[in-house]
């Protein structure tokens, strides 16, 4: 009995903080192909900022490791600059 009055009381305590909209919504994902930036697209010009990249793969044909990490800067003008660390 006392499992039973636990539990209702917390499914009505969980109810009721959806009924009041104090639970924070997630938006939803964007459709497949949509654009975020007001339709103009994606591309190296609206791309800005510092980024980090990384790799990891088997070079052919002699099936050695290559591993690099490192950054590539975007200047938001079309322009890109990448310094890579690591084994290649």
């Amino acid at each position: 009995m006392k499992r039973t009055l636990t539990l209702l009381v917390a499914v009505v305590g969980v109810a009721s903080l959806f009924a009041l909209g104090l639970v924070p919504s997630v938006p939803p994902a964007p459709a497949a192909g949509s654009n975020l930036n007001g339709g103009e697209g994606c591309s190296n010009a609206s791309l800005e900022g510092r980024y980090a990249l990384w790799s990891d793969g088997t070079n052919v044909p002699s099936g050695t490791p290559v591993r690099g990490v490192g950054f590539a800067t975007f200047d938001g003008g079309g322009k890109s600059f990448r310094d890579q660390y690591g084994e290649q």
